[in-house]
């Protein structure tokens, strides 16, 4: 197996310090926000290069976004090799081994805006049984770390409660929805899940156990009641009910603006 793969890491220059891994031997003056791992002479550029060509990762589009931000401070990410001369194998084991220690930003454990704990690379690497299964636990074992959940709450509260939040965040998915083809790839992934007996049963059988809990019955029927009385539901099945009666005696369907200009919502 030849010896041409690297581990690399993403560096913020907008926030400089002594970011110092004293378990891993390693020291950044400058904060890392990704760890990946490459085979090719220009692929740690390729993060960078996607952002310049006004490209979001689908998968990752925190990490885009965060590079786009420089782009528009007029700075760009430091981009370094950590470790070359690796091969493959060594390569995935130590990109997993660096985002465990430094820690994810999703989990609270570090600054990394990686999603998961690396080894996912698709240059052909096989993972064995073993190593599948360990990073399974240690995934699980994460994030069922109520530590973990209770913080990952506390930030989901804020951050929704954040006006300007909010509006990036809705920026954010008309961006993504705006892309045909995504849109396209992610309607046929839906459809070939759903095609899949087997899914179908289990997502029947969680369905089933999720609603027998008196609990979520209770939440559930409170959050009816609470939407069912909302002025824009209200005003939308009213429109729903004109129109049908319109369309049974051939008239034109209204549009929700001729109900409000018209007065009929107050009638």
């Amino acid at each position: 197996m030849e010896n041409k793969f690297y581990v690399y890491a993403l560096l913020d220059p907008r926030e400089s310090g002594n970011f110092n891994y004293d378990n891993l031997d390693l020291s950044f003056r400058y904060k890392p926000f990704y760890i990946g791992k490459g085979g090719t002479p220009y692929q740690l550029f390729s993060h960078l290069k996607q952002v310049k060509n006004g490209k979001i990762d689908k998968h990752n589009p925190r990490k885009s976004y965060t590079i786009r931000n420089m782009l528009v401070e007029n700075v760009e990410p430091i981009i370094i090799k950590i470790k070359d001369n690796l091969n493959e194998s060594m390569a995935f084991q130590l990109e997993i081994f660096y985002i465990i220690n430094i820690g994810r930003k999703d989990l609270y454990k570090g600054p990394l805006l990686n999603l998961s704990f690396g080894g996912e690379g698709t240059s052909g690497y096989k993972w064995t049984k073993e190593q599948k299964n360990k990073h399974s636990i240690i995934q699980k074992k994460v994030c069922n770390d109520p530590e973990v959940k209770r913080r990952r709450t506390k930030s989901t509260i804020k951050s929704h409660s954040n006006k300007e939040y909010k509006e990036k965040a809705r920026s954010i998915a008309i961006e993504l929805q705006s892309d045909k083809d995504r849109r396209n790839r992610n309607i046929q992934a839906n459809k070939d899940k759903w095609k899949d007996k087997d899914f179908r049963e289990w997502r029947t059988s969680l369905q089933k156990e999720i609603m027998s809990k008196p609990e979520v019955r209770l939440n559930n029927s409170r959050a009816q009641k609470i939407a069912q009385n909302r002025p824009e539901v209200i005003l939308k099945k009213r429109l729903i009910a004109l129109n049908y009666y319109r369309k049974r005696n051939k008239l034109s369907p209204l549009k929700m603006d001729d109900i409000i200009e018209g007065g009929i919502y107050a009638s």
